[in-house]
């Protein structure tokens, strides 16, 4: 399938504080660094906004569209839904009157980068004034701390910040067993079709995460293919889709995912693929269903699906860049429960040109090198020379995790421990 001949924005919406809108004059200061403004639009904009303008950036062939306007009542709903640090940000974003818009496209080689970009532009226009940011293409705020870990890493984010995923219950409340449509909102920015899946059991919730975060770092750097046709997505491990319209068709009109719900305003519309295997009737009839069979495999802890080269050259380099955040952590006194794991790539005996990349636990580091256990099962390194607890060279790290009762951290979010762990500290 060829791309869409119109590829979305990526749109941010920056929550300013106070009674006051902020200037354009003021706003222009702030982004001179980044490029040259435009004048004033004035009454060329719509009717509801205060002003805007557009951003030339200095080193690239890419322009934003900046403008002022109030915020809509939807939009003070939808802050139902964040996550906040305290109840003095939750005040703060609820009182919000005014809110500055950045608007721009992102490329389809580096979308990721381009995103970064997009951020740190936010950044530079809010000066951490702002105690929320929206990002409307993938309906989801992001706080100014959740700004910051995306945007102060030389490394892009991984591909998942581009979209989030929706979990909407199809069957009864209270009914069991319970099935969800999980879908994505955020990657037609990307220049591919938002994600979903029907009739999700409760128990595949996460396999089903796992299985649309595969897919979209699949189709977005190796572009989406036809529909109808299976396509890999790990070792013996094959998916097709299909348009929404065609599975709406067979869906009642107010069936979750069903025509009533593809209204424009519940961004449930536009270009999306719902992920399906096939199956025959008795009759030799092709079918095509949610794919329960497939998540229940990558439910199993031994499945393990592709990542693209691009993905894992990029987990590489920030799991490097960030290594510090986790040898403080290791090093500092933690909970018994922690769990510190790294990822360490090794050559393949049949063919040292390619690697192979293990996860072993972590029970002590000294500088250049870290003492680890394995864990994984090899397929393509000998076992007995990994056996035990061996000290392996950190020039092979890949990636690395901690694993805690409040969830388990990587590279893209574990200053939060650092931020946590100073916090009781001074308490």
């Amino acid at each position: 399938m060829e791309s869409p001949n119109v590829i979305p924005p990526s749109s941010l919406l920056i929550l300013w504080p106070g009674d006051h809108p902020p200037m354009a004059e003021e706003v222009r200061v702030r982004l001179a660094e980044w490029g040259q403004t435009a004048p004033e639009m004035g009454s060329e904009g719509p009717e509801e906004t205060l002003w805007s303008f557009w951003l030339e950036l200095a080193e690239r062939p890419t322009s934003f569209f900046v403008w002022c306007e109030r915020v809509s009542d939807t939009h003070k709903m939808l802050l139902d839904y964040v996550h906040w640090r305290s109840p003095e940000q939750r005040r703060q974003a609820t009182q919000c009157l005014w809110m500055v818009g950045l608007e721009g496209p992102i490329s389809m080689k580096e979308p990721t980068a381009d995103y970064q970009l997009q951020l740190r532009l936010c950044e530079a226009i809010s000066r951490d004034w702002s105690p929320v940011i929206f990002d409307a293409s993938a309906l989801v705020y992001r706080s100014a701390d959740d700004i910051r870990l995306l945007t102060e890493a030389q490394t892009p984010p991984r591909k998942s910040s581009l979209f989030s995923i929706h979990k909407v219950r199809s069957t009864p409340e209270g009914a069991v067993p319970a099935s969800y449509w999980v879908h994505t909102h955020g990657l037609e920015r990307a220049g591919i079709p938002d994600l979903e899946i029907l009739s999700v059991p409760q128990p595949l919730l996460g396999a089903s995460c796992e299985l649309l975060d595969a897919v979209a770092d699949l189709w977005i750097e190796f572009g989406t293919p036809d529909a109808e046709i299976s396509f890999a997505i790990g070792n013996s491990l094959e998916i097709a889709w299909r348009p929404w319209q065609a599975m709406a068709a067979e869906l009642g009109t107010y069936d979750v995912g069903g025509r009533e719900y593809r209204g424009p305003q519940y961004g449930h519309c536009g270009l999306r693929a719902v992920l399906v295997e096939p199956n025959q009737t008795p009759e030799g009839r092709v079918v095509w269903e949610p794919p329960i069979s497939l998540l229940r495999r990558v439910s199993r802890a031994e499945t393990t699906l592709y990542k693209t080269v691009q993905e894992s050259k990029r987990m590489a380099r920030l799991a490097r860049e960030r290594w510090g955040v986790f040898g403080i952590l290791f090093a500092s006194p933690h909970p018994e429960s922690w769990r510190f794991a790294i990822k360490l790539n090794f050559p393949m005996d049949d063919d040292p040109r390619h690697g192979e990349h293990l996860w072993f636990d972590v029970v002590g580091i000294r500088p250049g090198e870290v003492l680890g256990r394995l864990v994984s099962i090899p397929s393509h390194v000998k076992r007995q020379s990994l056996s035990g607890t061996t000290w392996h060279e950190l020039k092979k790290l890949s990636d690395w995790r901690i694993v805690t009762p409040a969830g388990v951290f990587d590279p893209e979010n574990a200053a939060a421990l650092l931020e946590e762990r100073s916090a009781l500290s001074m308490a």
